[in-house]
């Protein structure tokens, strides 16, 4: 039976900026196991991929001045909106537990993923290497031809990590580190044989929009506080663990988590928003609805997972303690 390992948050954090190009294994002595279950039930998955209504620019110059601080120059940023949201739809990826790969369990994506988060923490990696390697993991397993070993399941995770850090850190871990976190099952060789293999099936496209990125602009747009932007980021970072959501284009899901945020903080819905994004919230309703369902379950289950112990922290503002509110109080 495939393991995976979890280390324990409470030891000392990695400090990226002490680490360099030689290997230094982690140092973590508490480790817990947590075992892939044999099989689960695997939901039928009927969404498929909505046009995204791309604004004109016209329609957008009034919103230049709103970017002046921002990574990106206000000179470009509606261009980069534009050019963003016509790449969404190839990092889509298929249904492919009935299929490509129907020895994995959505199930056993969930604790993947999971695990990934408690990876993403301990290492203070940015919340974009997460979203990042959950799509290169999907986008790999919907593509490759061969179908993964159970054993293997663990490596495509950590891989897809140790690949979407190298491309967002300043300071990405080394395999030695991956490899400790994988309890050294897999060998250097066998890193890079997946590292590989994964490059080629994804044909090396790694600018992958994530909706985490587009919810600093839509707070920008209504000027609203870091506890209204982190309240979005938790719906958004929700959506990882729900292979449904996958379906759904990343500016869709990120302007929704931030509808439900407003609406949440007693908010109106921004005519700016819908203007810059070309999304009402009409338009919206099912991504709406499906998101509000997932906060639901998650603010009623008992069993707490770790995005949701990740944001009960203060420097989270305790978001996950906020009740939802009903769907039928969204519209």
């Amino acid at each position: 039976m495939p393991t995976v390992v979890v280390h324990n948050l409470e030891n000392a954090r990695i400090i990226l900026g002490n680490v360099t190009n030689e290997i230094q294994p982690l140092d973590v002595k508490d480790k817990t196991k947590l075992n892939f279950p044999s099989k689960t039930t695997v939901k039928p998955n009927d969404n498929k991929p909505i046009h995204i209504p791309i604004p004109c620019s016209n329609e957008l110059k009034e919103f230049s001045d709103i970017f002046s601080d921002l990574e990106y120059n206000n000179e470009y940023i509606l261009e980069v909106y534009s050019n963003t949201a016509k790449l969404e739809h190839r990092f889509i990826p298929v249904d492919y537990f009935s299929v490509e790969q129907h020895r994995v369990t959505e199930k056993m994506r969930t604790i993947l993923i999971e695990w990934l988060v408690q990876i993403q923490e301990e290492f203070q990696l940015c919340h974009e290497t997460l979203y990042k390697a959950v799509i290169i993991k999907d986008l790999y397993l919907s593509r490759t031809t061969d179908c993964i070993k159970l054993e293997e399941y663990q490596l495509v995770g950590a891989c897809s990590l140790w690949i979407a850090s190298k491309y967002e850190e300043i300071y990405p871990p080394n395999l030695a580190n991956f490899s400790s976190l994988c309890d050294n099952i897999y060998s250097k060789r066998r890193f890079m044989q997946m590292e590989r293999d994964i490059m080629r099936t994804i044909d090396f496209q790694l600018y992958m929009p994530v909706p985490y990125t587009l919810t600093r602009v839509l707070n920008k747009i209504v000027d609203g506080n870091m506890a209204l932007l982190t309240l979005a980021r938790y719906i958004c970072e929700l959506t990882l663990v729900n292979f449904d959501c996958c379906q759904f284009a990343s500016s869709r899901v990120a302007t929704s988590c931030f509808f439900i945020a407003l609406k949440m903080y007693e908010h109106d819905w921004s005519q700016k928003i819908q203007e810059f994004t070309g999304y009402s919230p009409f338009s919206l309703k099912p991504v709406i609805i499906k998101l509000n369902e997932i906060l639901h379950e998650s603010f009623q289950n008992k069993k707490k997972t770790q995005i949701r112990l990740k944001y009960i922290h203060p420097v989270f503002f305790k978001v996950a303690q906020k009740s939802p509110i009903p769907t039928s109080a969204l519209f």
